[in-house]
């Protein structure tokens, strides 16, 4: 009675542990790109995606990189003279951070900072 028990409260925690695995997590990236022949920086609002999700497929650092490089091409001609840059997927709190130094990084070395906030990373639904 006691083993069964034990196995039980065993098979519980397991399960218990395996939930809490697969729940939803928001995760948060941005994106810039510079150019020092232009002395220009666009950059992006701090992205949101979701892992673990049961409708949408991972977020993707090279998905979002790619969007990211065709949203340059759309904003400047020059385009293919920028340096185009983008961060893991991780915490806001650390993507507010890094975003917040590389603007000021930028800014002190004399660019023009311009945000392009009609960026959003499209999350591809697991049935795409």
């Amino acid at each position: 009675m006691k083993r069964s028990l034990l196995l039980l409260i065993l098979s519980v925690l397991c399960l218990s542990f395996a939930a809490q695995a697969q729940k939803e997590k928001r995760v948060y990236s941005f994106c810039y790109a510079y150019s020092v022949k232009y002395k220009a920086l666009y950059v992006t609002p701090i992205l949101t995606a979701i892992e673990n999700s049961k409708h949408l497929k991972a977020p993707l650092y090279n998905a979002l990189e790619l969007q990211w490089m065709r949203k340059v091409s759309t904003i400047d001609p020059n385009y293919y003279e920028f340096t185009k840059s983008v961060y893991t997927w991780g915490s806001y709190d650390n993507m507010d951070e890094y975003r917040s130094q590389t603007i000021s990084r930028f800014l002190s070395d004399g660019y023009a900072v311009y945000d392009v906030y009609n960026f959003h990373y499209h999350q591809e639904r697991k049935d795409e």
